[in-house]
């Protein structure tokens, strides 16, 4: 069904518009964050630093009857900021946290919602619950509120001290003004985590599971693509599509993903009837232009990379041989922003990935 569906849509033009849809309302709660009604019952906290160093994943809130359910639980300062909003708009408690996936500017916030609301229910998929529940303790541990963690925030303020780069060169006025918003931004985000402490999922599924809440359906379904374990939240009568991070925007993050699996998961995602999709970063996508694009970026390197490797070629050759430049101009353009996040969020990281993947030699 999928490559039927895949055959058709190569036939219509690249502008693909989902039915007409807007957002009821948006107000911005907090600096860089923004809550957007996207259905009567349906909300999503935006958080607007998906090219800063330090980012936070967007969050989604579902009211029901019987009670809330939220999708995904970045820094804890900015869930402190999403509860409060949530307890004025309902005095039922959170019910179900889905965690999309396991990286933690989607769970760290997970103990935030454990104090605030006890009996919750955190849910994700097997894999995500086995990484996180492993890997989240000794992160909080160590690196949020240990010696690894004290260490790295003590080399962000120095480096935001400095005048000169990395390289010995004076700072550019915007280099140091990212570079002062980084080490302030990853301060507040260990104090806050560290106060709080880790929770991670408690209940699993392996493939797909539905929850009904107060006569609210919601859909969860594993793929694999930024992460090996990719959960997407459907709401079938709201038609609002919850990615995670298969879907990033304005640029894809390539840090160790599953690029060889990640278009076909795409293909997926275009199957649904959604006629609002939230990404797991960036602004809400009314269209399926962007998530085209972001598809036909991956396809792209993966296809260089097994290019590259069938003439087997050395990982450094295939780097300086890389031409994604149709997707940078349209990515990023000339905003100094865009084009920082595309380099360090994909063109940097993604291509050694690709590379491994197609059975490259270094």
């Amino acid at each position: 069904m999928i490559r039927l569906f895949t055959t058709f849509l190569a036939s219509l033009p690249m502008t693909m518009s989902i039915a007409a849809a807007a957002p009821l309302s948006e107000k911005q709660i907090a600096p860089n964050v923004r809550m957007i009604r996207l259905a009567e019952n349906v909300y999503a906290f935006a958080a607007d630093n998906a090219t800063a160093d330090i980012v936070d994943g967007n969050s989604t809130l579902i009211l029901t009857d019987d009670g809330a359910v939220v999708v995904d639980a970045p820094g804890v300062h900015l869930v402190r900021t999403h509860i409060a909003e949530i307890r004025k708009l309902t005095k039922k408690p959170v019910r179900y946290l889905i965690n999309t996936h396991w990286h933690p500017d989607h769970t760290v916030g997970d103990g935030a919602y454990k104090k605030a609301f006890p009996d919750v229910e955190i849910i994700s998929d097997d894999y995500t619950a086995e990484i996180w529940n492993r890997r989240g303790p000794a992160l909080f541990e160590k690196l949020i509120a240990g010696e690894e963690g004290e260490a790295l925030l003590a080399r962000f303020e120095k480096n935001a001290g400095s005048a000169v780069d990395e390289e010995g060169d004076p700072k550019s006025a915007y280099q140091a003004g990212r570079d002062a918003r980084a080490a302030t931004d990853l301060k507040r985000a260990f104090e806050s985590a560290a106060k709080t402490g880790f929770a991670g999922p408690t209940r699993t599924f392996s493939d797909a599971m539905t929850l009904t809440l107060g006569g609210t359906e919601i859909q969860l379904k594993k793929f694999t693509g930024h992460s090996r374990g990719d959960t997407v939240v459907f709401l079938p009568e709201e038609k609002i599509l919850i990615t995670g991070d298969l879907v990033i925007h304005p640029t894809p993050y390539g840090i160790n993903s599953e690029f060889r699996s990640w278009p076909e998961s795409i293909d997926a995602l275009l199957a649904y009837d959604a006629r609002v999709i939230v990404p797991g970063h960036g602004d809400m996508q009314y269209s399926m232009d962007y998530i085209l694009l972001q598809q036909k970026l991956i396809r792209a390197l993966r296809d260089q990379a097994n290019r590259a490797v069938s003439e087997r070629r050395k990982l450094a050759e295939f780097q300086a041989e890389i031409d994604l430049e149709e997707f940078r101009l349209k990515i990023a353009g000339d905003d100094p922003d865009l084009n920082w996040a595309w380099k360090n969020y994909f063109l940097d990281p993604a291509p050694p990935v690709v590379f491994d993947m197609a059975g490259g030699s270094r």
